[in-house]
């Protein structure tokens, strides 16, 4: 399946392992449908439907079902923190159908994340950096 990413699971970061050995589409950005926010350390994806929606960018992933079931732990599916759903993205060859973790517990004071997590590299330690 096409699992498309957009916080610590991209290249270079601290949760990129759990992608181990699965295939990098691309880079790619979803369709205006989403906001993002920063929840903490990590990102999380709300359905903005036509509220204030804009596209994430991010990274396409074809997995295998190993990997879903890694990833589907670590996103903590079971306990209602994230749920997959089926969005468009486009990866340069225009709009495809991809999955996407959808985050589902309050904001809170969540800070608006734009449309790129983070924000800003200089709010990740140097270890977190993404070189390549």
């Amino acid at each position: 399946m096409k699992l498309f990413v957009y916080g610590s699971l991209k290249r270079g970061f601290s949760n990129h392992h759990f992608l181990a050995g699965q295939e990098f589409l691309g880079e790619a950005r979803t369709v205006p449908r989403f906001r993002m926010f920063d929840c903490g350390g990590f990102p999380g994806v709300v359905d903005a439907g036509s509220d204030g929606a804009y596209q994430i960018q991010g990274e396409l992933w074809q997995i295998d079902s190993a990997c879903l079931r890694r990833i589907d732990w670590l996103e903590e599916i079971d306990t209602g923190v994230y749920t997959m759903i089926e969005c468009e993205v486009d990866a340069g060859q225009g709009p495809e159908p991809a999955h996407l973790y959808l985050y589902k517990r309050a904001l809170g004071a969540g800070l608006e994340a734009g449309s790129t997590w983070p924000k800003s590299l200089d709010a990740l330690p140097p270890s977190q950096i993404p070189w390549d």
